[in-house]
């Protein structure tokens, strides 16, 4: 039923949460073969087991089904960017972006993308290209990521107040007491 098929996928979840692989096993077999089974074992294999191109592979699945769907373009974007794809992550950005100009995750990742292709000057022309000025304030992982495009500038400034809520940032600011012999 409907119902023990949203449980299924609520203890796969909550096993993801705990760590618990027994668990995880067990619910990622009972998983039924729709588009939401099929989510949540990509969501699993992105963000618990790091499996990235299992997750772009879910993807492409659903999307052959389905190609208005495009927030797994956005999906498939950030597995292909964790994978080091960052010329593919842009093109299936690209797609979700037709539809979402203004949207400031998109904007964000693409930045990213070009900071690994080319350099942080270019990253943050995309960003000020494609984002408001008090857009980028109001997001703390643009705020992070314009430090590290900027080589730390402003790092004492931003980094320690996103400590708590950017996993990156604690690493950025011990990167950046490294290089500043601060240590």
């Amino acid at each position: 039923t409907q119902y023990s098929e949203l449980k299924t996928r609520i203890l796969l979840h909550v096993a993801q949460k705990t760590k618990d692989e027994t668990k995880l096993a067990k619910y990622r077999q009972q998983l039924s073969d729709d588009k939401e089974g099929m989510l949540s074992a990509a969501a699993v294999e992105f963000s618990f087991r790091h499996r990235y191109q299992d997750a772009v592979d879910v993807y492409k699945n659903i999307l052959a089904g389905n190609v208005d769907d495009l927030a797994l373009y956005v999906y498939s974007a950030m597995a292909l960017f964790k994978m080091g794809c960052y010329d593919q992550s842009l093109e299936a950005l690209a797609i979700y972006c037709q539809a979402h100009p203004d949207s400031t995750m998109a904007a964000n990742l693409k930045a990213c993308n070009m900071f690994h292709l080319y350099n942080g000057t270019t990253a943050l022309e995309t960003l000020d290209a494609l984002c408001e000025s008090k857009t980028k304030d109001d997001h703390d992982l643009v705020r992070h990521n314009t430090v590290v495009f900027n080589d730390g500038e402003k790092a004492l400034q931003v980094l320690p107040g996103l400590v708590d809520r950017v996993p990156e940032a604690k690493l950025n600011l011990a990167i950046y007491y490294l290089k500043h012999g601060e240590v």
